[in-house]
């Protein structure tokens, strides 16, 4: 719709800018959020800064699997020809590369996993929503052919895209609001107090079906396929699964070890001493989670 935002003379693309505002937004408010943990800032600077440089070289090397095949991707090594091969990314691409910066941004600053990883998981979909909102503006990512309510049709002046001029479901739009819908959620389960295990399994299970469901609707043909069900649905089926089972083996071990879900650490205060950052106090201001 909108490929290009003018600035006076200049013009930015609208997907760069929106992933760069997301990634922005998310990281301020997620340095917010890690002051109610007892995580220093800093340190949740350095874990986020490791996990989005791993995203996005996961997100683009996912594209190049599921765009080109193995022969192709050979034959561009080979040769050195890298033309192409960054011009996409994959969204589960980059939450896959972005697990192990997170390790790596954690081992670096040697926080707390519980501390660590519920600011970061909570912003997630934040950033994640604005993507989405940039993927609508650019023309990627579109939906199937749709002539109902709400319906857009991409100018054929907008050679990003190839939706062509057929009216088209706003696909990236219905997942922004559904991620932003899963951000407040998991924004209520952080302010609660809750583990970073469950806002970890709440976005996982929740993504999951979410990103299942919306593959019926996508138009756009470059994003891999196999027998019946889009790479995505693939991974999707697998994020959920693992999910299913982890929920299972906690409801299990919650019964015999109910000592182990202790309430996460909640700052009341954010601390004056260093030593009292990602430090646990006595729990009685997280709940159950």
């Amino acid at each position: 719709m909108l490929p290009f935002i003018g600035i006076g003379e200049t013009h930015i693309a609208s997907y760069g800018l929106m992933m760069a505002l997301g990634l922005i937004v998310s990281v301020v408010l997620g340095l917010l959020l890690s002051r109610k943990c007892c995580l220093r800032p800093a340190d949740f600077f350095v874990i986020a800064v490791c996990s989005i440089v791993c995203a996005l070289l996961g997100a683009v090397l996912m594209y190049i699997l599921v765009t080109y095949p193995l022969s192709e991707i050979w034959r561009r090594l080979i040769q050195a020809d890298w033309e192409g091969f960054s011009t996409g990314y994959v969204f589960y691409g980059g939450l896959l590369g972005g697990v192990p910066g997170f390790f790596l941004g954690r081992k670096l600053t040697g926080a707390r996993l519980d501390s660590a990883m519920r600011p970061v998981l909570t912003v997630i979909p934040l950033g994640h929503a604005m993507g989405r909102v940039g993927c609508f503006l650019a023309g990627c990512c579109y939906g199937m052919e749709y002539s109902g309510p709400l319906a857009v049709t991409y100018p054929e002046t907008n050679e990003w895209t190839s939706a062509g001029t057929v009216p088209r479901f706003p696909v990236q739009l219905l997942e922004a609001a559904l991620l932003l819908c899963l951000f407040a959620v998991l924004l209520i389960l952080f302010l609660k107090g809750k583990r970073g295990y469950v806002i970890l399994l709440t976005y996982a299970g929740s993504y999951s079906v979410i990103r299942f469901l919306l593959e019926y609707m996508r138009g756009d043909a470059i994003r891999g396929k196999a027998w019946i069900f889009s790479t995505a649905q693939w991974v999707s089926l697998v994020l959920f699964t693992g999910t299913a089972v982890a929920v299972t083996v906690l409801l299990i071990l919650r019964k015999k070890h109910p000592e182990i879900f202790t309430p996460a650490v909640m700052a009341r205060s954010v601390p004056d001493d260093e030593e009292e950052w990602d430090m646990p106090d006595d729990g009685e201001n997280g709940e159950d989670a």
